[in-house]
């Protein structure tokens, strides 16, 4: 840590460092690592018949109404439409042939 830095290239390739050489595999594995959730989600939600960014984006829509009936109204909307998707999802029920394998899970509550 304390010694000269060598102009020589011959002499500088002696006392590099090698552990320099695994930064970039390590920094390629924590981006995996970062992404594979995401990806993973994207992938799982497309498949469990519930859009989640229409239901978020009617909800934040749904605040903007000023007429309270009207906002209520909306909010029942939204909230049937997702207990239908929850609902699909019952073992009970026959699943439809066309739906997806996702649509056969049932999540406890």
């Amino acid at each position: 840590m304390y010694e000269n830095i060598p102009d020589d290239h011959t002499a500088r390739e002696g006392q590099q460092i090698g552990y320099y050489q695994w930064v970039p595999f390590i920094l390629i594995a924590e981006a995996l690592m970062f992404s594979l959730p995401c990806i993973l989600w994207r992938l799982l939600n497309s498949q469990s018949g519930l859009n989640i960014q229409n239901v978020v984006a009617a909800s934040c829509e749904a605040r903007t109404i000023v007429d309270p009936h009207e906002r209520e109204k909306v909010i029942d909307a939204i909230s049937a439409s997702v207990i239908d998707i929850i609902d699909l999802q019952d073992q009970q029920i026959k699943p439809h042939p066309s739906s997806s394998w996702m649509s056969r899970i049932k999540f406890n509550r």
